[in-house]
Formats: C-alpha cells, sequence, structure tokens
C-alpha cells in the first residue's frame, strides 16, 4: 500500500489520480464500491491459487463476518463482479498464479476470466512471487504509469526492476 502511494505521490498531489483502500477486502465490499464512483484500477494484493484438480483460479477475499475469516472466491465470480463495471479498464493481481488457466475454459482462470468478460488489460502473475518482488513490481509499474507510460512499456520496466533487484530469480 505504502509503496503504491508513493508511486502515485505526485499524480495524487496534482489530483490527476485519486487511490483509494477497500477496508473490508470482500467481494460483497467491492460490488458495494464500485456502485459508488466510476474507477478505472482495481488493484489485488492478496492470496490466490490455482486449482488444477477443478481447473479454476482462486482468490482469498475475507467473509463478510468482520473477523477475518477468508472467503475462497472463484476467479470466474471475480470476473462476474469486475466484468459488470464498465468504467474499470486495468485489473492488477499482485498474486501468485493469478495468470494460470485451464486449457479448456478461459472463464476459470483469474486473468483470463477478467478478460473475457471486457477488461481491456489485466496484469497478473503467472507463478508464485514473494512478497518483496510483488511490491517492488507494484511500485515499479506505477512509477512508469505514472511517468506516462502505456501499460506494456510499465510492465517492462517493473519485469526489469524485478530483475535487476533478484538476479532473475523471479
Amino acid at each position: 500500500w505504502q509503496r503504491i502511494l508513493r508511486a502515485t505521490e505526485g499524480l495524487r498531489r496534482e489530483n490527476r489520480v485519486a487511490v483509494e483502500r477497500l477496508e473490508q477486502p470482500s467481494l460483497l465490499a467491492l460490488q458495494r464500491k464500485l456502485r459508488t464512483a466510476d474507477y478505472h484500477i482495481i488493484h489485488y494484493i492478496g492470496h490466490s491459487d490455482y486449482d488444477a484438480q477443478r481447473g479454476r483460479g482462486l482468490l482469498v477475499f475475507e467473509d463478510e463476518s468482520g473477523n477475518h475469516q477468508p472467503q475462497i472466491v472463484t476467479g470466474e465470480a471475480l470476473g462476474r463482479e469486475i466484468g459488470e463495471e464498465s468504467t474499470v479498464r486495468l485489473v492488477v493481481m499482485n498474486s501468485c498464479h493469478s495468470a494460470r488457466q485451464p486449457d479448456q475454459d478461459a472463464l476459470a482462470g483469474i486473468a483470463s476470466g477478467l478478460v473475457v468478460r471486457g477488461i481491456s488489460a489485466v496484469v497478473a502473475m503467472q507463478f508464485v512471487i514473494s512478497d518483496a518482488s510483488a511490491q517492488l513490481f507494484a511500485e515499479e509499474f506505477y512509477r512508469a504509469l505514472a511517468d506516462e507510460l502505456q501499460i506494456d512499456l510499465a510492465m517492462s520496466e517493473a519485469r526489469r526492476a524485478l530483475a535487476n533487484n533478484t538476479a532473475g530469480a523471479e
């Protein structure tokens, strides 16, 4: 969160970008938040995995109890929720295996399911990524976007920052 705030500081100071945090990270809270304004980017920071037996991506949100209990959300459910919101243009998934998908069902993968539902761009991770690398990736990605680079160039900048920082390990 702090790295994203640092990366967007100049744009926020100029009132060109607003960054909000979803205080209760549940799917229902996301649904409610998306009704309140036009959002262009959604950034998910959390855990996700790919269930190879069932052939679908899974994310961990919190349930509605307020006790920080996990709620397992399928990529399809997230895609349905975000895909219904026409103002979202970019989804960034700072989570492991969020780019994996089965060959037989594109809707079952997290990232692919979002694209199929009309999201213009999705940034996601194919494999396991450490928290430190995910944080560095997000910061450099948003710094590059703040420097007005296109998404694909911002991706390249973030990937190079990872390679320079971790000797190519991730």
